[in-house]
């Protein structure tokens, strides 16, 4: 990434992929991501991720792995294809290494164990170099 693409981040606010199926955490992570400054498009099945991924470039896809119509690395897999310069990370609940060394190998940068807290989910934000805010003391929740 040049120096010009790395200004160019922080001089705008993030806009993230979020593909959950679980609606009460999909509210909680946007939300976070939202007070964060973040832009979030949300998709609950492969299908939609892939037709939001279809309508525009995103900063950031954090993907679950266990969807209801498929595995998110058919997600992150197009992610690394058409858009080589967005980083993808997983959140799982799973310990099932093998998904999650396939998650790795079809290009998430990073893997988020769940339940997590939204100071881990802000940090992560931080080492893509995507413009964050400072989290209010009422975001501290687990996901």
């Amino acid at each position: 990434m040049t120096a010009f693409e790395l200004a160019e981040r922080w001089a705008k606010p993030a806009r993230v992929l979020l593909v959950e199926d679980d609606l009460r955490q999909t509210a909680a992570v946007a939300q976070a991501l939202t007070h964060y400054g973040c832009f979030v498009d949300t998709a609950g099945t492969v299908q939609q991720a892939l037709v939001a991924l279809r309508g525009g470039s995103f900063d950031l896809a954090l993907v679950d792995l266990t969807l209801p119509d498929g595995n998110g690395a058919e997600v992150l897999n197009v992610v690394r294809e058409c858009f080589p310069n967005t980083p993808a990370m997983v959140m799982t609940s799973s310990c099932d290494l093998e998904l999650i060394a396939q998650a790795l190998c079809c290009g998430a940068v990073t893997v988020l164990l769940k339940p997590f807290p939204f100071s881990e989910l802000k940090r992560t934000l931080g080492l893509f170099k995507l413009k964050v805010l400072d989290p209010d003391p009422q975001v501290t929740a687990t996901v």
